[in-house]
């Protein structure tokens, strides 16, 4: 990347934000006759089985009412964390440590492994998760005063939940300080809130280290215990240039000849990389830990994945590593004991960002009314043979389910988003 370049590539994305796009157009150029049609693509069904005439009575579900979780709704803990790619986690090991602290908390709960990022860059993979868009943005478009029912906060919002949004860099980034109050967070804020509140804070480049952030976390979570809670978070510490602060003491990051062989980085390199992703997998592990031993530990639901992966070290896009491992992110997930009845954990189940938030609304809150472009990934009633996972233009599934069927719900998938978010 280079100042012309991003110049362009700017200017390319600006262009593409700011063109009108209308819902008649968006069938008539995927080939679709109908809405209707597209939904019994997307959900393989027959084209009879959609009767309503509002298509948004099929993307809007409604999780069970639960007695349990009207009474004691739990804290919702979100965390997308920077570069926190898969493939990095299979050089794992005692001597070449990337995990940290957070190792064991990886045995006692929940990695699905089969998990694919939505796309390649940090603010796209964001935006899909917090109100469902496909590319292009919202948030850097006139359209990001806009409020719209598919955000994650919503139904959160709607059940009485304190919603926040908190980054470990600045608000400012991407129009999020105008883009996040307006999808129903009822707060936001970044690395000068949480300097403020912590006069220990530690900033780099980006922002505070993860620890602070991770700090501010559980400190909102002790500050507010007689509501419940979604918080929201953003890490950027696992970064270039690799900053890390001077007092943390890094496990061993020894990197074999056989591993060197295959990384496009020099050892230098090589080893800042790792011991910032080492860093922050420690940071959350430490948060982890603290959460546990605390009584918010009983009632808070953590779930964690990347952004994106890590294109720092290898080769992606040659031939020498299977696509899938180019998007693979780990999504992590800590359920207290008392949220984890009936609940059908499998996590070899294929899936992506679009299923974070269809998992943890069905795991958190009753009888809620919610946008859903997306699986649960606990749900007992469905095969796992329907599960799969989507970034950008690359996808995967089980084996079972066959590559036609895959191709027609995928495309599907896409038309109803685009359909969605277009003008009437």
């Amino acid at each position: 990347m280079n100042g012309l370049f991003t110049l362009e590539k700017a200017i390319e994305e600006r262009n593409e934000a700011s063109k009108p796009i209308y819902q008649r157009d968006v069938l008539t150029n995927s080939g679709y006759q109908s809405i209707n049609q597209v939904m019994a693509d997307y959900y393989c069904l027959p084209m009879d089985s959609f009767p309503s005439a509002n298509y948004l009575d099929y993307l809007f579900e409604t999780t069970a009412t639960d007695s349990f979780l009207a009474k004691n709704p739990p804290n919702v803990v979100f965390v997308l964390m920077e570069s926190f790619g898969g493939y990095y986690l299979n050089f794992h090991s005692s001597k070449l440590n990337l995990l940290g602290s957070l190792e064991k908390h990886i045995h006692e709960d929940f990695l699905f492994t089969n998990f694919l990022s939505s796309t390649q860059g940090t603010i796209y993979s964001l935006e899909n998760i917090l109100i469902n868009k496909d590319y292009p943005l919202i948030s850097s478009s006139n359209r990001r005063f806009e409020s719209f029912q598919s955000s994650i906060a919503y139904p959160y919002s709607n059940a009485g939940y304190q919603t926040i949004f908190i980054t470990g860099g600045k608000l400012g980034w991407r129009n999020l300080v105008d883009f996040l109050p307006h999808q129903y967070f009822k707060e936001a804020y970044g690395e000068e809130t949480i300097v403020k509140n912590n006069p220990n804070a530690i900033t780099n480049t980006w922002g505070v280290y993860d620890e602070y952030l991770f700090e501010e976390i559980f400190n909102r979570l002790a500050s507010h215990p007689t509501s419940p809670q979604l918080i929201c978070a953003l890490t950027t510490s696992n970064h270039t240039p690799y900053e890390l602060p001077d007092h943390y003491q890094p496990y061993s990051i020894e990197i074999s000849d056989s591993l060197r062989n295959q990384l496009l980085a020099n050892k230098d390199i090589a080893k800042q990389n790792f011991t910032a992703y080492q860093y922050a997998n420690d940071c959350l592990g430490n948060f982890l830990t603290k959460l546990k031993a605390s009584k918010y530990g009983a009632n808070t639901i953590v779930a964690v994945s990347g952004d994106h992966n890590s294109y720092a070290l290898f080769p992606h896009n040659n031939g020498k590593i299977k696509e899938q491992d180019n998007h693979i992110v780990p999504f992590f997930l800590f359920i207290p004991e008392n949220y984890k009845k009936g609940l059908h954990i499998n996590k070899n189940r294929y899936g992506s960002h679009k299923d974070i938030f269809p998992t943890l609304i069905n795991l958190s809150l009753s009888n809620s009314t919610y946008f859903s472009l997306g699986n649960n990934l606990l749900d007992v009633s469905k095969p796992d043979s329907l599960f799969y996972g989507i970034n950008g233009d690359f996808y995967f599934g089980d084996a079972s389910l066959s590559r036609s069927t895959l191709d027609k719900m995928v495309k599907a998938r896409s038309v109803l988003n685009t359909y969605y978010f277009a003008l009437p």
